[in-house]
C-alpha cells in the first residue's frame, strides 16, 4: 500500500515527520514537501520514502526555483503563521495546481491542462480522465477542450472516469485507507488500546 502525505517539508524533527518516515516499515510512503530546502533530512530516510518538493529553493537543485521572479507576498498560506515569509506567490500557485485540479475532477468534470512539472500529471491519467497537453505550445489548450466539446462521447467517458478516479481524494475514504493499516500494526496496538487517565488535584 502507498500512504501520500503533504508536509511543509520532510526536513524537521517534528512528530508528524517521525510519525510519517515510522510508516516507510510497513508501507510505500510519499511525501509532497512544500519547499525543499535541504538534500538530506534530519532523520535517516527509509528507502521506502519518496519525496517530491512543489518549490525547489536548494542552490544545486535539479529543478531551482529560488531565482524565480515570482516574489510577490503568499496569499494562500495564512499571514499570522510563522513560516508566512517562507511562501510566496511561487508556492500559491504550486498549491493551488493541485487542488485545482481535483476540485475539477470532484465536480465530475475531465481535466485539460498542460503538463507542468508538480500538478496534474500525478493527478490526472491522460487519455482517461483529461488531457494533458505539451506545455509552451500555442493552442493546445484549446485543441484538448475543443476535442472535448466536438466529442459528446469522449466527454461523458472521461467525465466519469475523472468522478471515480477523484474518489482517492476524498477525505473520508483516504482517512480510512491510511488508519485501517496504521491501527493493524502490531506497535500501533499499545496506542490504540491504551487510555490515559487525569485526575484532579
Amino acid at each position: 500500500m502507498q500512504i501520500s502525505f503533504a508536509l511543509h517539508s520532510d526536513y524537521g524533527i517534528g512528530g508528524a515527520i517521525r510519525t510519517t518516515f515510522s510508516l516507510a516499515q510497513q508501507h510505500d510512503v510519499e511525501i509532497t514537501s512544500v519547499l525543499g530546502h535541504r538534500d538530506e533530512p534530519v532523520f535517516q530516510r527509509n528507502p521506502r520514502v519518496r519525496v517530491r518538493h512543489l518549490v525547489d529553493i536548494r542552490e544545486d537543485g535539479p529543478g531551482r526555483d529560488g531565482d524565480s521572479a515570482d516574489r510577490a507576498p503568499a496569499r494562500i498560506f495564512p499571514c499570522g503563521e510563522g513560516r508566512y515569509g517562507q511562501y510566496s506567490a511561487l508556492t500559491d500557485r504550486r498549491i493551488a495546481e493541485h487542488r485545482s485540479t481535483v476540485e475539477v475532477m470532484r465536480c465530475g468534470l475531465p481535466v485539460v491542462s498542460t503538463d507542468c512539472p508538480h500538478g496534474p500529471g500525478e493527478i490526472t491519467d491522460n487519455g482517461v480522465d483529461g488531457r494533458l497537453v505539451q506545455v509552451g505550445k500555442v493552442g493546445a489548450i484549446a485543441d484538448g477542450l475543443l476535442e472535448l466539446i466536438n466529442n459528446e462521447a469522449l466527454q461523458h467517458r472521461m467525465a466519469g472516469a475523472a468522478l471515480k478516479n477523484s474518489e482517492r481524494f476524498d477525505p473520508t475514504g483516504r482517512d480510512r485507507r491510511v488508519l485501517e493499516p496504521i491501527a493493524a500494526a502490531p506497535q500501533a496496538a499499545d496506542f490504540f488500546n491504551t487510555m490515559v487517565r487525569w485526575e484532579a488535584p
